[in-house]
């Protein structure tokens, strides 16, 4: 889902952290968040926060609500749970 951040650059919502959808200051801890983004999407084929419009997709960022499918090996769900852990 492409949508406009801030008001102006378009960007993948679903790779948002919680502290730039909540307008919070943020660091690199933001670059972590986006490794657990991208390693969830290259182990399986779609975004870790995937829901049916921004609203949804952001309130699935914001809770870190991540489904994990079986076929998931616990070091990589281990992983991605270290690093998506937001500042909030």
């Amino acid at each position: 889902m492409l949508c406009m951040w801030p008001h102006s650059h378009p960007c993948l919502c679903h790779q948002l952290p919680p502290e730039m959808i909540s307008g919070m200051d943020h660091d690199h801890r933001v670059d972590v968040w986006t490794l657990g983004v991208l390693t969830y999407e290259f182990i399986t084929g779609h975004p870790p926060f995937e829901a049916e419009g921004k609203g949804a997709t952001y309130r699935k960022i914001t809770t870190v609500d991540i489904d994990y499918p079986s076929y998931m090996s616990h070091e990589a769900k281990d992983f991605i749970s270290k690093v998506q852990h937001p500042m909030v």
